[in-house]
């Protein structure tokens, strides 16, 4: 609709530049014009096929006119083309050849919801505007605007931006697009500007065209968008306060049980019978899950918030990395790493290191109780989507009906005892990729294993 809504646009400039270069003379009024407007329309024909294919016939009696001295039948030529009488065209009332009529061109212009209007290069003079604009500027009819120039029609502060605007097109020959807020005799409006240059056939500008999109809720909807922002503001320094508050709050009575565990274990383990060492022991060993659960939610809420750089990172080079650093650890168990070589991908190289450890540690850990283990990393590629990484494991697997729990802090399908671990790794690989714009998901059966996907 907006190519056909241009060439539209085009018809009447064209119009507009005959009318400029024969000034004595009326449209409404001189047999000239009429022909003219024949021979104009008779050109734009397809544009008119292209709003009523079906229903628009061809007239053989509309020609081009090359001199007013080529003996043409009047009348017919323009019956069926040009109504001298109306205004606006009454689609119900109209035959289907006056669909190639400026009338036409006129009506449908009026029915696009935007304010249009064209000024005039060196007059500054609107010569044409739809019956919207004439309505917001406060005239009945868009007849009664054109020939009044913008300080005439808009507010001096208003115009004085129009004035501006103007200057900036034609400086720059180009469409400028910008939102602002305009006071018309209608009312305050917000609109989506755009100003187009319409130009000669040797590309001199001769006069602009002004688009307006009223959207009345825009400004509201900053207004909420800002008191939205300043709550999420208060929510994040609350939340630093609050890791603040764990970080030490919390790990200080923690550190205070753990070193008197320490203290009864040195100077009386001899004094305890078995079942009182296994007491303590596990008092020693839950201190020390805590303080580690500790120290992930705040690695989580600072990954949340700190400050991502952005850059070139190869994937497959941080993957072999940490392959060899987990194999350093358990040098005895068999686990063949397959890794595509040359995965580029764009995003914070830190964050994307704590992703791919995560994500291999998982499928490590979880390939534990085999034989031998295989653990894979790769890409699918396509043409109409962004590059998809995936790790891939012949590990424990998992049940698919609680897919959509993995990705849920302290959310474990296995027991601490079976493969231990905090319930967070999984978390943070989520919000690391949303973070990246994103996603990342995971497809699994209880004893064959996992894939998980992951995108940027």
């Amino acid at each position: 609709m907006y190519n056909h809504f241009i060439a539209l646009l085009r018809y009447i400039k064209l119009c507009h530049r005959w009318l400029e270069c024969n000034p004595e003379i009326s449209y409404r009024k001189d047999l000239r014009a009429q022909l003219h407007l024949a021979s104009l329309l008779s050109k734009e024909l397809e544009l008119a096929k292209l709003f009523q294919p079906k229903v628009l016939i061809k007239t053989t009696n509309t020609r081009s006119c090359e001199c007013p001295t080529n003996k043409v039948n009047l009348s017919k030529c323009t019956q069926n083309i040009v109504n001298l009488e109306s205004d606006r065209f009454k689609a119900k009332d109209s035959p289907p050849q006056f669909r190639q009529s400026p009338a036409f061109a006129e009506y449908l212009l009026d029915c696009l919801p935007y304010y249009l209007f064209v000024v005039e290069r060196e007059t500054q003079q609107i010569s044409f505007c739809n019956q919207l604009m004439a309505r917001g500027l406060g005239f009945d009819e868009p007849q009664q605007v054109q020939g009044k120039t913008i300080i005439e029609c808009f507010l001096p502060e208003n115009a004085n931006k129009l004035f501006g605007d103007n200057l900036v097109v034609l400086e720059l020959n180009q469409s400028l697009r910008q939102q602002k807020a305009i006071s018309l005799a209608d009312g305050h409006h917000y609109f989506d500007t755009e100003i187009i240059p319409l130009k000669k056939p040797d590309g001199e500008v001769h006069s602009l065209l002004y688009a307006l999109s009223d959207v009345p809720d825009l400004v509201a909807t900053k207004k909420a968008l800002s008191k939205r922002t300043a709550q999420l503001e208060a929510a994040n320094k609350e939340l630093e306060s609050f890791s603040y508050s764990v970080s030490h709050d919390l790990q200080t009575p923690l550190r205070v049980i753990n070193g008197f565990s320490d203290v009864l274990w040195e100077r009386h383990c001899d004094k305890f019978d078995h079942q009182e060492k296994h007491y303590l022991q596990r008092i020693k060993a839950n201190t020390k899950r805590m303080s580690e659960l500790i120290d992930t939610l705040l690695q989580l809420s600072q990954i949340t918030r700190s400050q991502m750089q952005l850059t070139t990172v190869d994937l497959s080079a941080i993957a072999t990395e940490i392959a060899a650093e987990l194999q350093s650890t358990q040098p005895d168990r068999q686990v063949e790493f397959k890794i595509t070589p040359g995965l580029i991908a764009n995003g914070d190289r830190s964050l994307l290191r704590i992703v791919m450890n995560n994500l291999l540690d998982n499928a490590w850990k979880y390939t534990s109780k085999r034989m031998s283990a295989l653990i894979e990393f790769d890409v699918i590629t396509s043409s109409k989507q962004p590059p998809t990484y995936l790790i891939r494991d012949n590990g424990a697997g998992f049940d698919p009906t609680y897919a959509d729990k993995l990705f849920i802090p302290f959310q474990r399908f296995h027991s601490e005892a079976e493969f231990p671990g905090t319930g967070i790794g999984l978390a943070t690989v989520q919000r690391i990729i949303y973070r990246h714009g994103g996603c990342v998901w995971a497809e699994g059966n209880p004893e064959q294993g996992a894939v998980f996907y992951f995108s940027l």
